[in-house]
């Protein structure tokens, strides 16, 4: 992760870095939309966080709102409220708006988990929300459900710091219901003999900047992420995920399903990366973006890096491509309309990684919000 940083540290990185340091491709200068994003410089606080019209049937152990929190415990959960301080920053600085982010979020927390299910709620607000959780995984069996939303206008950016200790598991499902522009960063640490289940599900926004980093640190680990990602018309997302193996006896997959609809904007991308001291590991990453309508953009940027000649398995694919003409057919022969095919298109694609069961939210609800009807 780096060495920490401290206030003054964040403040000369926010004056000098640019965005992203480096350029996503030599066609394609970056995917990300910054100037929507850049307004967390400058914007005021939002005053109150707003509700998503569709809220989970969970029951929460923390609410985070603009400079507030609601901690509600739970059996095999510790809680406790995080606020900005001097200590240093320990979260990973990698352009402008990370230290930014660390100088201006306002509302934190701090979980330990010992096999309980710890619901966090990110509620974004009309202005600018900051929020910064950190997780302790100690047990086997723990889960972590994670719902964010951001309104029309407003601009949030959070991060997720999870360490799992050795012998410990987690299930972590995130459903990051966008509309505003969002920048959400999620970095999980395994030790020896832990595993980490992580589904996502993502709806686009004005611009959502949605990213997870999983590091095998220790020997024997194992880390699976499922994600479902829906854009469609005036909406973007991009969408990061890696994972990085540096145990032995390792295996890392990364499974992603997106769905471009109207004038919609997605990026599925990330790195499967395995490196010299990962011997036996096993490392998987697979990206493939269904594109509905003309107007649309979809990209799938799926990276394999190893570098040991001792791997159990290295795999990935990926691919853009339109709805398969022999299942569109399929369809429409048991009598559905295009309107009822691309829907069950959309919940085939969020119901992906297991979020909505997950987080007692109907796949109906959930499809109808991500198309907007």
């Amino acid at each position: 992760m780096g060495k920490p940083l401290s206030r003054e540290e964040l403040r000369e990185l926010a004056s000098r870095l640019p965005y992203q340091r480096v350029k996503d491709s030599p066609t394609h200068p970056y995917y990300t939309d910054w100037r929507v994003l850049s307004a967390a410089e400058s914007r005021e606080y939002a005053e109150r966080g707003v509700e998503p019209p569709l809220r989970p049937g969970l029951d929460p152990v923390a609410v985070l709102e603009p400079c507030k929190a609601t901690l509600n415990g739970g059996t095999g959960v510790e809680v406790e409220e995080l606020r900005p301080s001097g200590e240093p920053w320990r979260f990973p600085v990698e352009g402008r708006l990370d230290a930014v982010h660390g100088i201006r979020w306002c509302t934190g927390l701090r979980l330990v988990l010992d096999g309980g299910s710890a619901p966090v709620f990110l509620w974004g607000g009309n202005g600018y929300s900051g929020y910064h959780v950190e997780v302790r995984v100690k047990k086997p069996g723990s889960r972590l459900p994670i719902v964010t939303y951001t309104p029309v206008g407003g601009v949030t950016t959070a991060t997720l710091l999870v360490e799992v200790e050795d012998g410990a598991s987690l299930r972590m499902s995130t459903l990051n219901l966008g509309e505003g522009a969002v920048y959400f960063r999620r970095l999980v640490v395994l030790g020896n003999g832990s595993s980490l289940e992580s589904g996502l599900s993502v709806l686009g926004g004005s611009m959502v900047h949605d990213r997870e980093d999983v590091f095998l640190e220790g020997d024997g680990g194992k880390a699976s992420t499922r994600a479902g990602l829906v854009s469609v018309s005036g909406e973007k997302i991009d969408s990061i995920l890696n994972v990085v193996i540096n145990g032995k006896d390792c295996e890392g997959s990364v499974r992603a399903r997106g769905l471009v609809g109207g004038s919609g904007y997605l990026v599925s991308r990330g790195v499967a990366r395995v490196n010299e001291a990962a011997r036996n590991a096993s490392a998987v990453f697979e990206s493939y973006v269904t594109v509905l309508d003309e107007g649309g953009r979809g990209y799938s940027v799926p990276v394999l890096e190893v570098n040991t000649g001792d791997v159990r398995e290295a795999r990935h694919s990926t691919a853009v491509m339109a709805p398969p003409a022999d299942a569109a057919f399929y369809l429409r022969q048991r009598g559905l309309s295009e309107r009822e095919a691309r829907f069950l298109l959309a919940m085939a694609v969020l119901e992906y990684g297991g979020v909505p069961e997950d987080l007692g939210v109907d796949s109906v609800e959930l499809a109808a919000a991500a198309l907007g009807v």
